[in-house]
């Protein structure tokens, strides 16, 4: 099981890492197929769908990597979110949790799932957030370009426009 590497920040960790810290960060609570599922928005979005996953993240790995990192993509990797603080040592305070995502992980980085998303590039969570005026996001609702494609436990996944 690969974990974080000692002395780095998160902006510094591989790829691979990063992946398992989003599974962690932003899934953990979910059925396997939901943590497949939030790998697969990020392998869409840095590859595209129709990629053939190990050859692409093996030739650019950076690719996946600043995807995962762009600011205000993934909530868990924002700077005021409260998970963040826990990714680095989320092997070690919740290493079942974090042996899940990792093995989630492996799977997909290996070749050896299909995307449970078909193709989805973008997705929240079906439950209104306590912080949230408006739900679902602008960017998430039909009426702005939302292109649905799956729920699965509690999030809704497709393609913004």
């Amino acid at each position: 099981m690969k974990r974080p590497v000692p002395g780095l920040g998160i902006e510094q960790q591989p790829a691979d890492v990063l992946l398992t810290m989003l599974a962690y960060g932003e899934a953990r609570n979910q059925s396997g197929k939901g943590l497949l599922a939030v790998v697969w928005v990020a392998l869409n979005r840095a590859y595209g769908p129709a990629a053939t996953i190990p050859e692409a993240v093996v030739e650019n790995p950076t690719r996946l990597s600043g995807v995962i990192l762009k600011p205000l993509q993934f909530s868990c990797f924002n700077a005021t979110d409260p998970n963040r603080g826990r990714l680095l040592e989320a092997y070690r305070n919740d290493p079942h949790a974090w042996a899940r995502c990792w093995g989630v992980v492996e799977l997909a980085l290996s070749g050896l799932t299909a995307d449970p998303t078909r193709g989805a590039t973008h997705y929240y969570t079906t439950d209104k957030p306590s912080w949230a005026e408006v739900w679902p996001p602008k960017w998430g609702q039909l009426e702005h370009g939302w292109h649905p494609t799956v729920v699965i436990g509690d999030h809704s996944f497709g393609r913004a426009a």
